[in-house]
């Protein structure tokens, strides 16, 4: 008989050493649990805070985009109605530019005919004054001529 009741005793003792492990047990896994939770509720904040720095920085990278993008076509738009412009003006330049070569090329083409006419003139006029010279020239030669002839032909 004090073997049973001692073995109840340990089997008392034994199921409440049991119940007592099984209730740490559970105290330390509810205590684990809520230390998870409360990990998983810092992280999910810590995840919502970094998903809407990012959205928010995604946001504005996107808006500085666009506003480069707009600034840039301006610019672009600018530069080629500058340059349009300028090549309107340079054309015109060129036109006028061209168009004074083409009266100055008139102009010593018609002073080159000048000269040549005046030229011709001057040669034939030369021409003239040296026929008149060797004309006066041989007329006073035949006059000695005639004098030499007439003094030979009287003494």
């Amino acid at each position: 008989y004090e073997l049973r009741a001692e073995t109840e005793v340990l089997r008392v003792q034994a199921a409440s050493a049991e119940r007592e492990r099984e209730e740490a047990c559970q105290r330390r896994v509810e205590e684990a649990c809520r230390v998870d939770q409360a990990e998983i509720q810092e992280l999910s904040k810590r995840y919502e805070t970094l998903e809407h720095a990012s959205k928010t920085a995604k946001a504005e990278s996107e808006h500085v985009l666009a506003s480069m993008e707009q600034t840039h076509g301006q610019a672009y738009k600018q530069l080629s109605t500058l340059y349009d412009m300028k090549l309107s003006h340079e054309a015109d330049r060129f036109a006028s530019l061209d168009a004074y070569r083409a009266h100055l090329d008139a102009k010593v083409a018609g002073m080159k005919s000048e000269s040549a006419a005046r030229l011709k003139e001057e040669a034939k006029r030369a021409e003239q004054e040296l026929a008149s010279h060797v004309a006066e020239k041989d007329a006073e030669i035949k006059k000695h001529m005639d004098l030499l002839a007439f003094v030979h032909h009287s003494f």
